[in-house]
């Protein structure tokens, strides 16, 4: 689903050229603060075609990782297949407490990603969206 960046539409392009900026700086050694951006617009304007070219981007330089996740398991972002409650490990029926072996293997788990894509974030509530970040 990944295209050459140059034939994305222009808005694609802009939250391509912000997200890949912010890559090439930390991949330059620049310390800067965690990246937080909104994508949105209507059904078919194109946000997943603008997320997938910058997965393929954060693949080609072998350094960056994404998470790509959604509230259901039914996205529209290709190559997600985890739900917000099961990478996070919070389940949205109980007390939330986690155990110390679930706290390595989250620790473990994240170590590496630098970027998370989350799809539908609208349908998130705000106190589940605190808890995942």
């Amino acid at each position: 689903m990944s295209v050459d960046p140059g034939c994305l539409h222009y808005d694609q392009f802009q939250a391509y050229d912000i997200i890949t900026a912010h890559l090439n700086a930390i991949l330059a050694g620049q310390n800067l603060r965690p990246l937080h951006m909104l994508v949105h617009g209507e059904p078919g304007t194109g946000k997943s075609k603008a997320i997938q070219t910058v997965t393929v981007f954060c693949a080609q330089t072998g350094q960056i990782h994404v998470a790509k996740i959604s509230l259901h398991r039914h996205c529209s972002i290709p190559d997600s297949g985890k739900t917000t409650h099961t990478i996070a490990m919070i389940s949205p029926w109980k007390d939330n407490t986690i155990s110390t072996e679930s706290k390595a293997k989250l620790q473990a788990h994240w170590k590496h990603i630098q970027y998370l894509v989350i799809d539908e974030v609208l349908m998130i509530s705000k106190s589940f969206l605190a808890k995942l970040l």
